[in-house]
């Protein structure tokens, strides 16, 4: 970005600027690891006995499954949750 963009944006304009140049670079760096995972693999894969996976090598943290428990929804969860509204009116 040059110096005149940067002095004619708004915040807001700015923000999804640096938000978005953070996930360019973000993206560039899983990148450079997968390849790297997958490098490992492919060289490993002659001396295993059985079939290996890239993620049999290595497990990134954003590869990592997100657990919530979610409940079922239901009638009386929508009457509950429409009494706290109630309440908070």
């Amino acid at each position: 970005m040059g110096y005149d963009d940067f002095c004619r944006c708004t915040p807001r304009e700015f923000n999804a600027v640096v938000e978005n140049w953070d996930r360019t670079r973000q993206q560039e760096f899983r990148n450079g690891w997968e390849r790297t995972r997958f490098l490992a693999t492919a060289i490993l894969q002659p001396y295993s006995k059985k079939r290996l996976r890239p993620k049999d090598i290595a497990v990134f943290e954003w590869e990592k499954a997100q657990t919530h428990k979610v409940e079922k929804s239901t009638r009386e969860r929508m009457e509950y949750v429409k009494g706290l509204l109630k309440k908070s009116e």
